[in-house]
Order: C-alpha cells, then sequence, then structure tokens
C-alpha cells in the first residue's frame, strides 16, 4: 500500500542545544600545595602572623570524627589513635572515616537543612525531607560525583516517599518561581532571587534575567497520589505536563502576562533555548547549564561550603551569596584554583574532602580568627558551632544511649 502521505504544517520535535561534554582529568594539586598558597598568602599580607601549631591528637581526633561522621569518638577510639606510633595515623584515619556511612549520612543531613532552610512549602508530608535524607546518604555512600547529584536532585519527578530526590522540587511545590532562586542559591551561591519582582539592587541581575531562568522550572506539579485514610498516610508526586508556557506580571499592568523563554543568566553564551522542548527537557537541559564544567560557580559554591564548614569560616562574608560581583574576603589564589582542580576531575567529593583534611590548615590549632586582636585569616581553625544532629550524637555517645 502507498505510504500515508506526511501531515503538512507538523512541527518538527526540538533538539536540545549541544553542551561541552564532560571530562575527567585526574587533579593535581595536593594538600601541601594548598599549604603552599595559603603560607604565601601569610608571608604576603601578614608577615607578622605567627600561624598556629597543629593541634593535638586528642584534639584532632574528636575534631575530626564531628567533621566526617558527625559523632565523637568513643573513649576506646580515642585511646587507640593516641597511643597509635603510626606516623601517619591522621592520614589513615581520614580514609577510614571518609568509607564510612556516618560519612554519608552526616553530609547528607547538612544538605538536607540546606535544601530545607528556605523551603517555601511547609507541607512535611508532601517534602518528605526523611527520605530526602536517605537518597543523599546512599548518593554519598556511593561516592557518587556531586553533579550528578545535584541533576538528579533538579530534575527528580515521581513519589516523594519512594524517591528521596523529588523532595527538591516539593520543597517548593514545583514553584518555578521558588526552584530558580534557591536552584541558584543552593547550587551556585548565586542569590538572583531578589530580581524576582525589579532588576536586583546589588548586582547586575535583571528582572528578565531571573525569570528566563525560572522558565525552565515551567510546566511541573505536586500532585497527591494517596488520600490521607486511618492507617495510611497521604503520598505526593512531582510530575510534569507535556507542555510548558512561562509568563511574568507586565510591571505596567499586572493583569497583563508577559511569555518568557528559558536562557541561562550565566552562560558565556545566552543564546536563546528553542521552542517547544517539554518541561522534561527543560530541567534537564537547566540542570546541565548549572552543574556543567563550563559554569565555575557551581564547584566554587561547593568548595567554599565544604571549606567553611571544615575550617570554620567561609571565603566569602555569607557563605551562599558568592557570584562574579561579590567581593571575596580572602583567598581567591585558595579557592578558585581548588574549585577548578576539583571541577575538572568530575566532582569527586571524597577527593575534595580527602584533600581538605589533610591539610596543616585544617589540622591547625583553633583560635578566632579576629584582625582587631592582630590574628590573620587562614593562620588557624576557627571554632564554630556544633550542628543541632552532632550535640544530639555527642549526647548519646557520652550517656551510652
Amino acid at each position: 500500500p502507498k505510504p500515508k502521505a506526511k501531515a503538512k504544517g507538523k512541527a518538527k520535535a526540538a533538539k536540545l542545544p549541544k553542551r561541552p561534554a564532560r571530562t575527567v582529568v585526574e587533579p593535581t594539586l595536593t594538600s601541601a600545595d594548598l599549604d603552599a598558597r595559603i603560607d604565601a598568602r601569610l608571608a604576603r599580607l601578614h608577615p607578622d602572623a605567627e600561624p598556629a601549631p597543629l593541634t593535638t591528637d586528642l584534639e584532632y581526633v574528636r575534631r575530626l570524627y564531628l567533621d566526617v561522621t558527625g559523632v565523637p569518638p568513643t573513649p576506646e577510639q580515642v585511646r587507640a589513635f593516641v597511643d597509635s606510633p603510626e606516623e601517619d595515623k591522621r592520614a589513615k584515619l581520614v580514609d577510614e572515616l571518609l568509607d564510612t556511612p556516618e560519612h554519608a549520612r552526616n553530609w547528607a543531613r547538612y544538605w538536607r537543612e540546606v535544601i530545607e532552610f528556605r523551603a517555601s512549602n511547609a507541607n512535611r508530608q508532601q517534602a518528605r525531607y526523611d527520605v530526602l535524607e536517605g537518597w543523599l546518604a546512599e548518593q554519598f555512600e556511593g561516592n557518587r560525583p556531586w553533579d550528578e547529584i545535584a541533576a538528579g536532585l533538579l530534575t527528580a519527578t515521581g513519589r516523594t516517599d519512594e524517591n528521596g530526590a523529588a523532595g527538591f522540587i516539593a520543597a517548593h511545590a514545583s514553584s518555578p518561581v521558588q526552584l530558580a532562586g534557591e536552584a541558584s542559591r543552593v547550587f551556585l551561591g548565586v542569590q538572583i532571587q531578589c530580581a524576582e519582582c525589579h532588576d536586583h539592587k546589588t548586582d547586575s541581575w535583571t528582572r528578565q534575567e531571573f525569570h528566563e531562568l525560572a522558565a525552565f522550572f515551567a510546566g511541573g506539579r505536586l500532585r497527591r497520589v494517596v488520600k490521607q485514610q486511618p492507617g495510611v498516610r497521604a503520598a505526593f508526586a512531582v510530575e510534569t505536563t507535556p507542555r510548558a508556557r512561562y509568563t511574568m506580571p507586565d510591571l505596567a499592568d499586572p493583569a497583563k502576562k508577559i511569555p518568557v523563554k528559558p536562557r541561562f543568566f550565566l552562560a558565556s553564551s545566552k543564546s536563546a533555548v528553542p521552542d517547544g522542548l517539554p518541561p522534561a527537557q527543560l530541567r534537564e537541559l537547566a540542570a546541565s547549564y548549572i552543574t556543567g564544567q563550563d559554569n565555575p560557580w557551581f564547584a566554587r559554591s561547593y568548595v567554599n561550603r565544604a571549606w567553611a564548614v571544615l575550617m570554620g569560616e567561609s571565603f566569602y562574608e555569607l557563605i551562599d551569596d558568592l557570584g562574579p560581583e561579590r567581593a571575596i574576603q580572602g583567598g581567591e589564589e585558595i579557592l578558585f584554583p581548588l574549585a577548578d582542580q576539583w571541577r575538572a576531575g568530575g566532582y569527586d567529593v571524597r577527593w575534595l574532602f580527602r584533600t581538605l583534611l589533610n591539610t596543616r590548615a585544617y589540622q591547625r590549632a583553633t583560635r578566632p580568627s579576629d584582625p582587631s586582636a592582630g590574628d590573620a585569616q587562614l593562620a588557624a581553625a576557627c571554632p564554630s558551632r556544633l550542628w543541632s544532629d552532632q550535640i544530639f550524637e555527642a549526647l548519646a555517645v557520652a550517656l551510652d544511649l
């Protein structure tokens, strides 16, 4: 039989814009290299500053356990470490603790709180942070690269009580505006959400650029799939619709809606995204722009957070307010090369932690970094508060619960 003629005017399926291929190059930056950069900075800017000595084994083992696993060491673990005559016992303990489920759970808790901190959806039955934390712990325990974890959170669908990754989108009820602001803050350290209603007051981000980012997250919804009944907990699912259409209010006439096409505000080439991409592909593309190796702020944001937690202070005034127009407080020659190496190396979380934990900078004694008292940044470990989870775990160990 004669083939049927194709329907005239049928639109061709849109193709995703070509993105740079992901490559992995073994990092060459070592813990000693980082220490050398810190020493050079101190010698140049604070020649009279006396760096703090290395902390004692007794202090070090407690610090390492709390930072890596979130749980203080038991008396038996402390005695075994302090009494060990091995010269490389600190490096060996770092490797041992990074390979534990407790390490994965500790940092899953950290990122759960980062995500939950500014959640716009107050309904915990919908977001299911407990399931999100479990999913994150599985990713960290398997040493899944950070770009893959972030992409999983940005593109997840399914029931939030079954797929923990869907908790990030559910935390904002699948709202494009909320997801745009939080995706930028959490994964890039760039607070573009201030440009939702007007051009940013302290950065150059425009209202148009904010809504172009939000357009990537159009076409999603959070739907109840199981009704609350006696003995049965309600369940919700993150879904995408067949098509995405995004508009922003006209400031001159709020009743009027202005169509907005998605475009990534940090891309070197701000070409428009092809029309007709379904919501699932738009989110996949947004994740590619956010986590791509051509975007340095994804790596810098994570490394800045890890450094702040381990060393007690951030390179920026606020831990989640970085960006090309934010002034770095000090250490550009330390943060940027470290983030670049981690980015080129495929976002290996354990490599980053191992490199930081084996520096002399991490192992120094603690003292406040107070310029008025003559103390220089990076010359000592800076004291920091325990997390609520760490306090709970410390009490559990101390009281033998």
